[in-house]
């Protein structure tokens, strides 16, 4: 993509690395070449990595990084008609959006020469009562294919080059921080506004999947503080996300991590938003 065609300031975008590397002690003769990455990458991503802040961010990632490593949060095996879910099951093979990620990962790739990918299957998922139900599997069955599902991805991926973990190995506190950030945005009136609105929106498929009404809310919020939780680490440690299409991905922004967005979706379309049922992906 030319850079007179993207809307993101790129002169600004340029200033601001420029003033990171002389603050943080890193080459700012690196810039010039970090800016043709960057508008590369946005020229492959979808809209919600287009933006100034995103932008700078993912740029900062790859100042501070000799070897850029892109981890890509993943949903189990739900059962899938084509390219979107029915959520009627769970499977033990190569999650669908596993699949849909591999072309935009191997572009990446081309950009990002050298660069590590690690996929991260959502295991934590096992352990949400309502979901098992909805999907009709015990926590116990839910776990098994998910380790199953982390093998035959493995297998899948070997050739590329790729690591595949579990979401709770690779990532501290998915499970036992996440409460917390929880708390924190719904003690937020601006968050918790959000969140309401996102679980109206989300109400007809919540239904169809079978969650009771009461979980609605809970299952909104969760999904929304994992996300953070998720993006934070990121942010701290360096990595650069890559996410499919979802609103969730305003999360992401309100961490401040440099994320590339997928343009892909695996959810229905007429309701253009998914039920992440408490994953990070």
């Amino acid at each position: 993509m030319e850079v007179g065609m993207d809307p993101i300031p790129w002169k600004r975008v340029r200033r601001a690395l420029c003033h990171y590397a002389r603050t943080h002690n890193v080459d700012s003769e690196r810039v010039p070449g970090v800016i043709d990455t960057l508008t590369r990458l946005v020229g492959i991503s979808g809209s919600f990595t287009r933006s100034r802040a995103t932008a700078r961010s993912i740029g900062v990632q790859l100042l501070r990084r000799e070897v850029p490593h892109i981890v890509v949060p993943v949903c189990p095996a739900y059962t899938h008609q084509g390219r979107v879910y029915t959520y009627e099951g769970l499977g033990g093979g190569v999650p669908l959006l596993v699949r849909r990620h591999v072309p935009f990962l191997r572009k990446v790739q081309s950009i990002l020469p050298g660069s590590r990918v690690t996929l991260l299957i959502a295991d934590q998922e096992a352990g949400i009562p309502e979901l098992c139900e909805a999907i009709g599997v015990t926590e116990r069955v839910f776990a098994q294919r998910i380790r199953e599902s982390i093998k035959a991805t493995r297998r899948y991926v070997t050739s590329l080059g790729w690591s595949v973990d579990a979401m709770t190995r690779f990532v501290p506190g998915v499970i036992e921080d996440v409460p917390q950030v929880a708390a924190e945005l719904c003690a937020s009136e601006r968050f918790r506004r959000c969140l309401l609105n996102e679980t109206d929106r989300r109400a007809g498929i919540y239904a169809r999947i079978g969650y009771p009404s009461d979980a609605h809310f809970r299952s909104t919020v969760r999904t929304a503080a994992q996300y953070v939780h998720f993006g934070r680490f990121a942010e701290i440690h360096r990595y650069i996300p890559v996410n499919h299409t979802t609103q969730n991905l305003a999360w992401y922004r309100r961490t401040g991590v440099g994320f590339l967005h997928n343009p892909v979706s695996v959810y229905d379309h007429d309701e253009q938003d998914e039920l992440v049922l408490a994953d990070v992906g």
